[in-house]
């Protein structure tokens, strides 16, 4: 028989308190964008032969210049080829370095082996490893440029003064596979107590599994998340499960089985699908915050945002900060504007006035500007300093 898995938010109480089995993949699962969500899984599934991918039953969204969320951050190959012009490791390889960008996926990680790496260099193998360190250790955001997930986590931790703490010990120890048999394993087979352990992990959990994120989307994106305007005057927050790969689980097979391979086998399914299930539940949870607070902005294109900061919605919905930062920039929504990242329904407060976000006040001093007002008029009726005024109409004519 086979059980279908769409992802669907749906969850059972049971899952509210995951164990940490696969801890980098979990990692990485939480804020893998929809878009790589299937060829991610290819990958963590391997040759389980207990689950089967199914890729989604609809397709890409492809977002046009000028949409939501599109012009407002440069792209990766832009800012890359900037950063790498002051890197002195590679100046002397000339116009070979602006190979480098385009090694990359879309996560920030090397798509090339070393040896593949030193023939497009130029360069004798034995550098590529002296030389990548230094890339690694010059590019922002930290963590690009990096073999694996392992290595994206262990650049960031260095970077931060880290190389020898508690989280790169774990990361190195190989506790991704030995977290298939439970925590208890893992604090045995490192001699760590239950505090300790935990403390790593939040450490592991505040860094970012997809550093490439950080940069402007010019290919597809697929929308997980559909806020659909109800009759009440409010906003009713679906989850698209047909845009995603859906995981086919083989429990026949299962049964009768009990070899130490295949039963890892099939405990690291099982992990991987605990794992779907609390990204799924992370993204509605932010997506329903975020259409609660912003619901006349969503329901009606134009309307200024409210105030409303990573920090509030990590407060309402327990998540870390940095997790909701990650899921804001990786998650594209369907709303009746348009297609756009959760991130444009972010809005800080103005600090003179922090009952008014920074998008209302910008509206209102573009469609004041507009009629003539003077800043000191717009300053007095806002009830903000003239300076504000002044900073902000700034910033609009330059984002204009």
């Amino acid at each position: 028989m086979r059980i279908h898995h769409g992802l669907e938010p749906h969850l059972k109480n049971e899952l509210r308190q995951i164990p940490i089995p696969l801890l980098l993949a979990r990692l990485s699962l939480v804020t893998t964008p929809a878009a790589n969500l299937y060829e991610t899984l290819l990958t963590l599934f391997g040759d389980n032969p207990f689950f089967t991918l199914t890729p989604p039953r609809e397709s890409a969204h492809i977002p046009e210049a000028g949409e939501d969320g599109i012009e407002d951050i440069p792209d990766m190959d832009t800012v890359l080829r900037f950063q790498l012009a002051s890197c002195p490791a590679i100046r002397e390889l000339g116009d070979a370095a602006a190979i480098l960008p385009q090694c990359l996926d879309t996560n920030g990680r090397l798509t090339v082996g070393d040896g593949e790496l030193a023939s497009l260099l130029r360069i004798a193998p034995e550098r590529v490893s002296p030389l990548l360190a230094a890339v690694q250790d010059w590019v922002d955001p930290p963590g690009l440029f990096a073999r694996n997930l392992t290595e994206c986590l262990l650049i960031q931790l260095r970077r931060r003064g880290e190389n020898s703490g508690d989280a790169a010990e774990l990361l190195r120890s190989g506790a991704e596979e030995l977290a298939d048999d439970g925590p208890a394993f893992v604090m045995k087979t490192l001699g760590w107590s239950k505090e300790r352990l935990d403390a790593a992990l939040s450490r592991l959990r505040m860094l970012d599994p997809h550093p490439g994120g950080a940069f402007g989307t010019t290919g597809r994106v697929i929308p997980e998340i559909e806020f659909v305007p109800t009759p009440d005057d409010g906003v009713r927050t679906r989850y698209l499960p047909d845009r995603l790969p859906r995981v086919l689980v083989e429990t026949d097979l299962f049964r009768g089985i009990d070899t130490p391979v295949l039963s890892a086998l099939w405990r690291r399914g099982q992990s991987l699908l605990l794992a779907l299930a609390v990204r799924t539940r992370g993204r509605m949870r932010v997506a329903m915050e975020l259409a609660r607070i912003q619901n006349a902005a969503i329901r009606s294109p134009g309307t200024a945002l409210l105030p409303c900061t990573l920090g509030q919605i990590a407060r309402t919905t327990g998540l870390h900060t940095s997790t909701v930062q990650r899921i804001s920039r990786s998650v594209w929504a369907i709303a009746p504007g348009g297609v756009m990242p959760l991130s444009r329904l972010f809005s800080r407060p103005l600090r003179s006035r922090p009952d008014m976000s920074v998008d209302r006040v910008r509206n209102e001093i573009a469609i004041r500007s507009a009629s003539g007002e003077t800043d000191g008029r717009i300053a007095a009726e806002l009830r903000i300093p003239v300076r504000t005024v002044a900073w902000h109409r700034t910033r609009t004519n330059r984002t204009s």
